[in-house]
């Protein structure tokens, strides 16, 4: 359930009989579960994507000397994913990295050969 308090968005989740809010200050454009706008490179966002830099090459199957966030969407879930764009040397590549609310990241896919001119777009795997 969405919901907007105080120019906030609030998502609602149902566990068992009881509600939990997760008030979080996002824009009230991004709702709860879809994907928001795309957003430059910013330093909350390259420390997730330096957390996630051994997941990441792993899913990729290659070893990268350089890895630079270009830019990002994300979606609320009960956590954040991150659809982040990185420039690694001549080509671009998409993540999608969980980052909980503990903290912990998660890099649950990755897509190479992308260029620069690729948006970046809600995937699975």
């Amino acid at each position: 359930i969405n919901a907007e308090y105080m120019g906030h968005s609030e998502c609602l989740f149902f566990f068992g009989s009881s509600f939990i809010s997760l008030l979080r200050t996002y824009p009230l454009s991004m709702s709860c579960g879809g994907l928001g706008a795309v957003k430059e490179a910013n330093d909350e966002v390259r420390a997730i994507v330096a957390k996630a830099k051994a997941q990441i090459e792993a899913k990729a199957g290659k070893s990268l000397a350089s890895l630079e966030l270009v830019s990002f969407k994300s979606q609320v879930v009960s956590g954040v994913n991150y659809f982040v764009k990185l420039a690694a040397g001549d080509e671009h590549i998409h993540a999608r990295i969980y980052s909980g609310f503990d903290g912990g990241v998660d890099v649950a896919a990755v897509q190479t050969g992308k260029s620069a001119s690729d948006e970046i777009e809600y995937f699975e795997a």
